[in-house]
């Protein structure tokens, strides 16, 4: 905050005081209107922030009350609409206990060819993503005889050593009935 003073004025400012308070006085004097210059602009920043403070707690509460005024609003709509929904249900089960009451259907076979799209336990999108997926692929090793005969030539090799490893372990192994016959014990 400046008032509007020049050098010049300053300077007549100054020699005034200085010849009306005096050498003694004025240093005294300048300290003491430092202190009050200090205190008024405290004062004045102050009150800029509590207004500023104020400002922002009102533009606040504003915009709470229109979100509170929208969701009454839409408390209100979504109530109607349970109204009506309640109503339909009501309606439809009176029109359901009539219709169960006045006749039966006479061919039931007209009912089994009725498409199920409509119905509530129809699944949905939502709930097929929740599924498992597809089992995988198997291998048709018939159809592609040059892609997997590496694979069954090896299979076979396998086979072969497994069958080499067995015949192997029983020439090592004595033979049981033999040992059994030449027991002296039995």
């Amino acid at each position: 905050m400046m008032f509007d003073i020049g050098f010049s004025e300053l300077l007549i400012f100054s020699a005034l005081a200085l010849i009306i308070l005096g050498p003694e006085k004025l240093p005294q004097a300048a300290r003491t209107a430092g202190q009050w210059y200090a205190k008024f602009r405290r004062t004045v920043a102050n009150l800029q922030h509590d207004i500023e403070t104020e400002l922002d707690l009102a533009e606040t509460r504003k915009q709470l009350q229109a979100e509170l005024a929208k969701i009454r609003q839409t408390e209100a709509q979504i109530q109607q609409q349970m109204q009506a929904l309640h109503g339909n249900l009501q309606q439809m089960q009176q029109q359901a206990a009539q219709n169960k009451t006045t006749y039966l259907p006479a061919d039931v076979s007209q009912m089994a060819n009725v498409p199920l799209a409509g119905r509530w336990f129809v699944i949905g999108d939502a709930e097929k993503m929740r599924r498992l997926p597809p089992a995988p692929r198997l291998p048709n090793l018939r159809a592609d005889p040059l892609l997997n005969q590496v694979l069954l030539t090896n299979q076979s090799s396998l086979v072969d050593q497994n069958h080499l490893n067995k015949n192997h372990l029983n020439q090592d192994k004595p033979n049981q009935n033999n040992i059994n016959q030449n027991d002296p014990k039995k």
